[in-house]
């Protein structure tokens, strides 16, 4: 694992979405995180550390991706980001995919965390930026947590991803060692059918026991909506585009009302943060 560079760097706000258990909804949760934040007024940030790099078909920029190859060479040390421009207005993103599969091993070089550096260059772009984890403990996860300052774990009720949790929590606790700023900003359980009151207890409980007895944040839930989020992932549509699309549909508008009080209580959180550019209106 590597560290920070002892001189401070200024780089935006940075949230990274993870848990080490794979189809829990962390690229769901950047994509409309992101939009929303855009949509809101914020200058946004998406980089996708995923070598599945579903979060061009999320976002719908799919004809624009370099499927990670030059996120790799930024993580090597060795190139400057390749950004895609206004996948929506005020949102930008730094494409992952199969090319961040090559070499995990070799791509972070063990004295610094070059991800730090590249962001400290935008620091005046940005107000925000989400970080798409790969769903599996190693050095992209690494690198991300290195340069973030908050985590957000999503779950769903099944005792695969609240492990997930617990392995990520220790991750958690090794990385504060080396990066000081990062906090659990909270929970989201997602995919929810029904109220999720008992499983959040168990959450709660996961939370304690992985993150070293932290007080536990449980974020606004996401309910479940297959076909939502079929057609979404589809269409490149985020929930409050495909609502609109579908006004007549209960689930497309519960589950874009579910995103919103998701982002506007990670708002609250960010807006603690002297670095965050409130242009919202």
């Amino acid at each position: 694992m590597n560290v920070r560079p002892d001189t401070p760097v200024i780089r935006p706000v940075t949230v990274a979405v993870a848990n080490a258990k794979g189809g829990v909804g962390k690229t769901s949760l950047v994509a409309n995180l992101s939009g929303w934040m855009a949509r809101a007024g914020h200058r946004v940030l998406a980089i996708d550390l995923d070598p599945q790099g579903n979060l061009a078909h999320d976002l719908g920029y799919l004809d624009r991706t370099d499927n990670g190859r030059r996120l790799f060479d930024v993580l090597r040390g060795n190139a400057e980001p390749a950004t895609v421009h206004d996948v929506r207005p005020g949102l930008d993103v730094w494409c992952g995919g199969p090319h961040l599969a090559r070499s995990v091993g070799a791509l972070i070089p063990s004295t610094a965390n070059p991800l730090v550096s590249v962001l400290s260059n935008v620091a005046d772009l940005y107000d925000v930026v989400f970080i798409d984890c790969p769903p599996s403990l190693g050095p992209l996860i690494d690198a991300a947590l290195l340069s973030a300052d908050q985590l957000i774990v999503p779950v769903r009720a099944d005792h695969a991803s609240l492990h997930g949790l617990e392995m990520i929590g220790e991750r958690f606790r090794e990385v504060r060692t080396l990066n000081l700023d990062l906090q659990l900003l909270g929970v989201t359980i997602f995919d929810v059918s029904r109220s999720a009151t008992a499983l959040a207890v168990e959450v709660a409980r996961s939370i304690q026991l992985g993150f070293d007895g932290a007080n536990p944040r449980i974020l606004p839930a996401i309910r479940r909506s297959e076909r939502a989020a079929y057609d979404m992932r589809g269409s490149g549509r985020l929930a409050h585009e495909y609502a609109a699309a579908h006004p007549g549909s209960s689930s497309a508008a519960n589950l874009a009302a579910d995103y919103e009080a998701l982002a506007l209580e990670t708002l609250t959180v960010l807006r603690h943060d002297p670095r965050f550019g409130d242009r919202s209106v």
